[in-house]
């Protein structure tokens, strides 16, 4: 189990290692400091809130409201049906069925036109 731990906390230190270098990337590409930086010296807190609770927040009731969203810009946002994914798919398939074709051809059709 302490075994466990341990991996656990070193991907928890990872992963804010990588938090940090995001902010920080982001604060060179809008030519800003990084504001919320944390304290690279200062431990992270080991004290966890259990999963088993629900939030204490009560919920307004604007997030009750359902979205409502223009068909048009659903439409937009859709994927196209007929990319070029799918088009690959289509020319390999067509391409194998040509292939196998021919060498059903070269083996058998071939030899009876020799003759």
């Amino acid at each position: 189990m302490d075994k466990q731990i341990e991996e656990l906390r070193a991907q928890r230190d990872l992963i804010q290692q990588h938090l940090e270098w995001i902010n920080r990337q982001l604060a060179e590409a809008e030519g800003t400091q990084a504001v919320n930086e944390p304290n690279k010296t200062e431990p992270l807190s080991t004290e966890t809130e259990p999963l088993d609770e629900a939030p204490t927040e009560h919920s307004s009731t604007e997030a009750t409201k359902p979205i409502e969203i223009d068909d048009n810009k659903l439409k937009s946002l859709a994927p196209p049906l007929h990319n070029d994914l799918f088009r690959a798919k289509i020319g390999c398939l067509l391409l194998f069925a040509l292939g196998i074709g021919l060498f059903l051809f070269l083996l058998f059709g071939l030899p009876y036109l020799i003759d």
